[in-house]
């Protein structure tokens, strides 16, 4: 993992982990998440790359805890930002998770 920095407050109340698998044979990027689930709220989940929105989701139907990076440039240097946020009666909860890594070269056989 290159770079890898989870930024969350002192007591992480929806983000329990964020990393990220650089699968070169591949050519792609795997972001996985950890957070609690509670099948009686919702929660929200962007993913930024390098600023631009490539995906937002939500755990109203099932669990939602990855996303693979198809679309990233070979040897360009990406930061992914992914911000969990989850609606409790008025109050929003929120983290932050921050990534940087070279997006993969593929690999020849």
């Amino acid at each position: 993992m290159d770079g890898a920095d989870i930024i969350v407050s002192p007591n992480p109340t929806v983000l329990d982990d964020f990393s990220l698998q650089n699968k070169s044979a591949e050519d792609l990027v795997i972001l996985n998440w950890e957070y609690p689930y509670d099948n009686g709220l919702t929660t929200y989940f962007t993913l930024q790359r390098n600023g631009e929105l490539i995906f937002e989701a939500n755990d109203a139907q099932a669990r939602v805890d990855s996303f693979i990076d198809l679309t990233g440039i070979p040897g360009f240097e990406y930061t992914y930002t992914l911000e969990v946020f989850r609606y409790n009666g008025d109050d929003i909860d929120s983290e932050v998770g921050t990534l940087s890594t070279v997006y993969p070269m593929l690999t020849p056989f």
